[in-house]
């Protein structure tokens, strides 16, 4: 929804303190959304994606202590427990006798992602080797390409795409109405997980339709603060000119994010800009139109 994601990024915007440059350049302010107020109490965009993420991690082990009864068939429950021992004699025993490896259980659940919360890697690659859909997204959860795209060990995603996952799977998202595994990679700060993928071919300049806020996966990298990952993206491709409906573009946020970066974000930042310029982008007419709107605001 629209106005779910710009309440997301205003969140960000409205407690994050901006300039017109990398540090040492002119101040300016983030612009607002359109007015809109968010609906539920306001705090930065990191600390929600903080919360989020322990709040997953949480309903995940939840999941986990569980899982042994999450799927109806006794067949199925054998498999799932086999998999967690690493007992792959069994598992081929069971899938000769008919198990469907593509069984979910309750919450849309997965053998692969059932081997992805009992962390075992040996199972989960026996699983993709015998033909589990690793392309499979469930209405009540993420899908285990999602998971291994946010997730911290890029061993998972490199497994699924060695396996040929599809790197521009869609999803309905809670941020945007289409989300792609790069937004899990992008929200997280996964540097790993977005290189593998770019190399296996995922769409940099995936649209963010004008109802989800317009703008591209670059901008939102940008307006989060990571500037290691909007490099990556522009080396891959990604296109800088693009608007969000707030009427900015990938230079306009990188410069308003640059204040208070740590030496190896500075360091980024102007790696950034050099290339947005390589690119034809009009830094200082960027820097001009932030004064200007800042200036606007004054009364």
């Amino acid at each position: 929804m629209i106005i779910h994601r710009a309440l997301l990024l205003l969140l960000l915007m409205l407690f994050s303190l901006v300039m017109s440059g990398c540090p040492g350049s002119s101040d300016g302010k983030a612009p607002k959304t359109g007015g809109q107020t968010p609906d539920f109490q306001e705090v930065p965009f990191s600390e929600y994606i903080q919360r989020e993420n322990t709040q997953k991690s949480k309903a995940a082990n939840e999941q986990h202590q569980k899982a042994g009864d999450l799927f109806a068939d006794p067949k199925v429950a054998a498999l799932a427990k086999a998999l967690e021992r690493t007992d792959l004699t069994k598992a081929e025993q069971l899938l000769r006798e008919g198990v469907d490896i593509n069984a979910t259980g309750q919450k849309g659940i997965t053998l692969p992602t059932w081997t992805m919360l009992s962390k075992n890697k040996v199972s989960f690659r026996w699983l993709l080797e015998h033909g589990a859909n690793h392309n499979y997204v469930p209405e009540e959860d993420r899908g285990v390409l999602f998971w291994a795209s946010a997730i911290d060990d890029a061993d998972w995603l490199e497994m699924l795409l060695e396996h040929k996952a599809d790197p521009n799977l869609k999803r309905k998202g809670n941020i945007y109405s289409v989300e792609v595994p790069l937004d899990e990679a992008i929200l997280h700060k996964r540097i790993k997980n977005l290189e593998l993928l770019i190399k296996a071919g995922a769409d940099v300049n995936f649209p963010i339709p004008p109802n989800d806020g317009g703008g591209t996966r670059a901008v939102d990298a940008a307006s989060i603060g990571w500037l290691e990952g909007v490099y990556m993206l522009l080396e891959a491709g990604a296109d800088y000119r693009p608007r969000t409906v707030g009427g900015w573009d990938l230079t306009y946020e990188v410069i308003r994010r640059s204040e208070g970066l740590n030496t190896d974000d500075t360091i980024w930042c102007n790696k950034v800009l050099r290339l947005l310029q390589e690119r034809g982008a009009d830094v200082e007419a960027a820097r001009k139109k932030i004064r200007d709107d800042e200036n606007r605001k004054q009364p």
